[in-house]
């Protein structure tokens, strides 16, 4: 069996499998991109126990499986393990498989666990949000993230990614890569002025459009849709102190473009910008 290698190569339940049908008595360590570490020990190739740095049993083999990069090295047994797993090989590969897919579609809005959850200040907030969105909604104040939230709601780090990728798609929540600084994020303290800025700016709604059309259009390239989250928080937040300043959502624009023909080359760049000039023209930036 393979000693060593890279799981943006080979997968956990690719590992699993080979381990299974070697019967394998071992190790197994693991490092995901973001420094988080997880084990799982096999005998004659069943596995009997998985650890992470916050999960055990069952549920760590689900975490490791969603780790979309990072490495993994094979070794001997260092000490009693006590069993952990309750499925089965086949049972566990089946639900690793499947997160692992449903992973894939959340990691286009969500790169990392690492990252930080930023209320928007949107007044149908509460409304539009089902129960188990609220339950997570307190934690959410822009210097927690995803995996720590986890931790303080005692919700599954893939749980509580799932809930605020719903947040993201319905413009209620966005990411930051960093701690972000905001005044409040309960909404008994936002004063009235404050709720009703988004619903009101037609600025806002602007920079919405074109941030969904840079996302569109940048899927295939890697990391962009973090480059796009960290310019928007940046002009939202030059946005709420100036709502009437146009000038803004054109830097922004500008900013996103420029970037990406760095990037990935003018021509490339060209074709977002004739979708980001319709989107400018529109009447709602009056």
């Amino acid at each position: 069996m393979i000693l060593q290698g890279s799981l943006s190569e080979l997968k956990l339940p690719d590992i699993l499998q080979l381990a299974n049908m070697a019967g394998e008595t071992c190790l197994i360590n693991f490092m995901n991109k973001d420094g988080e570490k997880g084990k799982i020990v096999l005998i004659d190739g069943n596995m009997v126990y998985a650890k992470t740095d916050s999960l055990e049993g069952d549920e760590a083999v689900y975490e490791i499986a969603i780790w979309l990069e990072g490495h993994f090295k094979v070794g001997e047994i260092d000490q009693n393990y006590p069993k952990n797993v309750k499925s089965n090989l086949t049972s566990l590969l089946m639900e690793a498989a499947r997160r692992l897919d449903e992973w894939r579609v959340l990691s286009k809005k969500i790169p990392s666990l690492a990252y930080y959850p930023v209320l928007i200040d949107n007044p149908n907030t509460q409304q539009t949000m089902n129960t188990s969105e609220l339950q997570i909604i307190k934690y959410i104040d822009g210097q927690t993230n995803i995996r720590d939230i986890s931790k303080k709601s005692g919700l599954t780090p893939f749980v509580v990614a799932k809930l605020i990728y719903g947040l993201i798609v319905n413009n209620l929540v966005m990411l930051s890569k960093f701690p972000y600084e905001v005044k409040s994020t309960t909404f008994e303290s936002k004063n009235e002025s404050e709720i009703n800025f988004l619903e009101k700016s037609p600025l806002y709604k602007k920079m919405l459009a074109l941030k969904e059309a840079a996302r569109r259009f940048t899927v295939s390239v890697p990391g962009f849709s973090d480059k796009i989250e960290t310019e928007f928080l940046k002009s939202l937040k030059r946005l709420k102190t100036s709502p009437n300043e146009k000038k803004i959502v054109i830097d922004f624009a500008n900013n996103i473009l420029f970037t990406l023909a760095e990037v990935e080359g003018k021509e490339f760049s060209k074709k977002l910008s004739l979708e980001f000039k319709e989107i400018l023209k529109s009447k709602s930036t009056k």
